[in-house]
């Protein structure tokens, strides 16, 4: 029986992603289980359930649920994310070098060998929906250098899905979205299609929310991720916020609310100076005073009332060590900085062996008790001081950096001059904007670096390479070159 033609043409290109999958999921070969972060049973316990969380949409549930009727498909699930993240990996070199399909192979697979080499291919067989923000930097440039409008359709979706599998990659896969448009159209590629997965996908996941709010007869949950509380916590880690808060109460002519905020500052001097001292430390005065802060909309009202002066006191007073401060976060996390923080492995007895053996049933009862029939032995360590790639980690991160910054200055230049830009180049700049754009919200605004750097990590190793590819002087580029972005 002869395959058709498509498929045929597409044979290597798919032989090669399924190797490089076992490339790329090497953690969790290491592991013998998915790797899981704090909070992955919740999203397992939305998948064995089936049923709507209050704070978080049931999107990478359900995908997580795609694979519940395959034996072990927790395993499967972890595969599959891995193997997305290698079929993108494939189709964009393919896409920037269509018509060398050799070049292209051998560009994918030391590409995989460089997201091997760094936390990105942690965050692959994760399960929580943050494994997607590497198929964002992966599929926009797919999106607009793709031949094949099917290829190109199918990068879209994944994008689109990507958006709503996580809150926090909301704003930057629309940004990248973006960037995807206009080089698709560039291309003279049509835009209707991805124009409206991404707009439904943009619009689709805070709807989803409202749904899971008003289903569970809870009122609209406020964002706890607010500037206010999160500029509190960065002034917190500058040293600067409990001198706010003295001035503050030097200048209040309540005697009440000036002992309030006398104690804030003296509690706020005695926490560590640190994101986490202020947000999430049992001890911090914002838990102490506002417990419910992060779901009751009365005390998210009322801390933030309560930290807006002081947050703008602290601006005020210090603007120099609060952007020194930043500078020095961004610069850090460039180098690789907390890149695995949060990480637990799996073992009998974890929130995630609980919410399995309830609700996943037999395959799952049958894989513990097999891991469970000789010992009682912790799961295997991973070699984290000792392995080439924890020393290859920051060296990869802070290339990718450097190598993003210059692919954007060769980017503009050439704009500036009406030049065109090679294919190369145009695919690294999605990624050099995703990179740029969580350090900065990391560096300056956001919550711990390790929450959230898997944009870094994953951005870093591709923008290296594909502006190695982009060799030639952007203003020697022929006409021929694609695309005009």
């Amino acid at each position: 029986m002869r395959l058709p033609h498509g498929l045929r043409r597409a044979a290597p290109d798919l032989l090669l992603s399924a190797a490089l999958t076992p490339l790329l999921a090497w953690p969790l070969l290491w592991n013998r289980f998915p790797l899981v972060y704090w909070d992955t049973s919740e999203y397992l316990w939305r998948w064995a359930a089936m049923r709507p969380g209050y704070d978080r949409p049931l999107f990478y549930s359900l995908f997580l649920a795609a694979f519940r009727a395959f034996p072990f498909g927790i395993y499967v699930a972890a595969l599959a994310q891995a193997a997305i993240a290698a079929l993108l990996l494939v189709a964009l070199l393919r896409s920037v070098h269509p018509g060398e399909p050799g070049r292209a192979r051998v560009l994918a697979s030391v590409c995989a060998l460089l997201v091997a080499g760094s936390p990105s291919a942690f965050h692959l067989v994760t399960l929580m929906p943050d494994a997607s923000a590497l198929w964002i930097g992966l599929a926009a440039p797919v999106v607009a250098l793709a031949p094949s409008a099917l290829v190109s359709g199918g990068a879209a979706a994944l994008l689109a899905a990507s958006m709503t599998f996580h809150s926090s990659n909301l704003p930057l896969a629309l940004a990248v979205s973006l960037v995807s448009l206009l080089g698709a159209r560039a291309a003279g590629r049509a835009l209707a299609r991805p124009s409206a997965l991404f707009l439904a996908a943009f619009l689709l996941q805070p709807a989803a929310l409202a749904w899971n709010a008003s289903r569970a007869g809870l009122p609209a949950r406020p964002r706890p991720t607010g500037a206010t509380f999160f500029l509190a916590a960065r002034l917190q880690e500058c040293g600067l916020l409990a001198p706010a808060f003295r001035s503050l109460a030097a200048r209040e002519a309540d005697p009440a609310r000036r002992a309030r905020l006398d104690g804030w500052a003296a509690s706020l001097s005695s926490q560590p100076a640190s994101v986490e001292g202020l947000l999430w430390s049992a001890e911090s005065p914002l838990n102490r005073d506002f417990p419910a802060w992060r779901d009751a909309p009365a005390d998210y009202r009322s801390a933030r009332a309560l930290l807006e002066p002081a947050v703008a006191e602290g601006l005020r007073s210090g603007p120099g060590e609060f952007l020194a401060k930043g500078a020095r976060n961004v610069g850090e996390m460039s180098l690789g900085r907390d890149l695995l923080g949060g990480w637990v492995p799996h073992g009998p007895g974890s929130g995630v062996d609980r919410v399995l053996s309830e609700r996943w049933g037999r395959n799952h009862a049958r894989h513990r008790a097999s891991r469970q029939a000789g010992s009682e032995s912790p799961p295997r360590a991973f070699p984290r001081f000792v392995s080439l790639w924890t020393w290859l980690t920051p060296v990869a991160v802070g290339a990718g950096t450097l190598a993003s910054l210059w692919a954007g200055f060769l980017a503009v230049r050439s704009l500036l001059r009406g030049r065109t830009l090679p294919a190369p180049l145009a695919a690294s700049l999605p990624l050099g904007l995703l990179l740029a754009a969580d350090l900065l919200v990391c560096g300056f605004l956001s919550m711990a670096a390790s929450r959230y750097l898997e944009r870094v990590v994953a951005a870093g190793p591709l923008a290296l390479l594909l502006a190695g590819l982009a060799t030639r002087r952007p203003d020697r580029a022929s006409s021929a070159d694609a695309p005009v972005v």
